[in-house]
């Protein structure tokens, strides 16, 4: 009687066994330093929403060639976007979305370059029709940590600093 020794292709039960726990093992370890890190870092949460409203309001500012205005009230922490020459005595009618930030985040000051460094009350950041943006700086600080988010007036960008930065004058 001949035994004929087949080729054996594949894996065995015990080896994707073994897989399977070793793929458990890590992703039980690596989760929740991903979601403490993703989501409970309101900070940076608070600082990619601002970038992400300042270019938004930047890209309309030049596809319906108006200027915009970025407000941020420092006292009850909201940062919205107006479009449109400011109106005395209207101010609000053209607001967006308001961004109302954390309770454990704050706006620390805001510098531009018109006004200097603003501790309380409103800030406004200006975007003209072509895309240009104030030179401004916006503290942000929660948690123990600042973060610094700097415009830059040609490029239209946003830099986050994780640090306190001064205005370059």
């Amino acid at each position: 009687m001949y035994w004929i020794r087949r080729q054996q292709k594949g894996y065995t039960l015990v080896e994707l066994i073994t897989v399977v726990v070793l793929i458990g093992l890590m992703l039980v370890l690596s989760v929740p330093r991903f979601r403490n890190s993703l989501l409970k870092n309101n900070l940076k949460t608070s600082s990619r929403q601002i970038v992400g409203l300042v270019k938004s309001a930047r890209e309309a500012a030049i596809r319906e060639h108006t200027p915009y205005r970025l407000l941020v009230d420092i006292d009850l922490k909201k940062i919205w976007v107006e479009s449109g020459q400011p109106v005395p005595g209207k101010e609000g009618d053209m607001k967006s979305d308001v961004l109302q930030l954390p309770a454990n985040v704050r706006v620390r000051d805001v510098w531009t370059r018109k006004t200097g460094t603003q501790v309380s009350n409103m800030a406004v950041i200006l975007l003209s029709s072509k895309g240009y943006i104030e030179p401004a700086i916006i503290h942000l600080e929660g948690g123990g940590r600042l973060v610094s988010l700097e415009l830059t007036p040609f490029l239209g960008t946003v830099e986050i600093h994780d640090s306190y930065v001064e205005h370059g004058g």
